[in-house]
């Protein structure tokens, strides 16, 4: 089976809840985390600029040192943008296990990051972990109904997980030996293993 989600684009937008202005006094340490930002913006607009071309494992080169560069009092607001474009280029990249976790750092601070529970119910589906990416696409459908992507693919994906999937108590169970196998019968079909 196919995912099929319109695309999400890396760029300005995710910039949205940015604030580009530091609030420093005088002192040495604002130049510090001035200079410290400008670094980060700099490395991030060389990934987007990466992503443009289609060049997805540079711009996760970029995005991750934009991320490293970001001084240690940054706000979530800046690292958010960041570790989507880094959860995008490694979707790009196949790196579902990445994808998973940086959207799941991004989901910690904002449970209700559409980009990040996109990506995230994408790439669950992609490694066969039908209720988790069901879990995803329940959270989208309920934010906003509209989101025609991820209400096709929560279908899917109740058809895929089975009744366990209604049920949210089951996400922390250990997966079943019968669901590892079922894992790994799609990824050889996918060609991913």
């Amino acid at each position: 089976q196919a995912t099929h989600f319109t695309r999400i684009a890396i760029g300005d937008d995710d910039d949205d809840d940015e604030d580009d202005s530091l609030d420093q006094g005088p002192d040495s340490d604002g130049d510090a985390l001035d200079t410290a930002a400008s670094t980060s913006a700099e490395l991030k607009q060389r990934g987007v600029d990466c992503c443009a071309r289609g060049d997805y494992v540079n711009a996760r080169i970029h995005f991750a040192a934009a991320l490293d560069a970001l001084p240690a009092r940054s706000s979530v607001a800046e690292r958010t943008p960041l570790l989507n474009n880094l959860a995008a280029c490694s979707m790009a990249t196949h790196d579902y296990v990445s994808v998973i976790e940086h959207t799941s750092v991004v989901l910690r601070d904002d449970a209700q990051n559409t980009k990040a529970l996109l990506r995230r119910g994408a790439a669950y589906e992609k490694r066969g972990m039908y209720e988790q990416a069901c879990a995803d696409m329940e959270m989208l459908v309920a934010n906003d109904g509209s989101l025609t992507d991820a209400r096709v693919a929560l279908e899917r994906l109740r058809s895929l997980a089975g009744p366990a999937a209604s049920s949210p108590a089951t996400l922390d169970v250990a997966p079943t030996a019968e669901s590892l196998k079922n894992q790994g019968n799609l990824a050889v079909k996918a060609g991913d293993h």
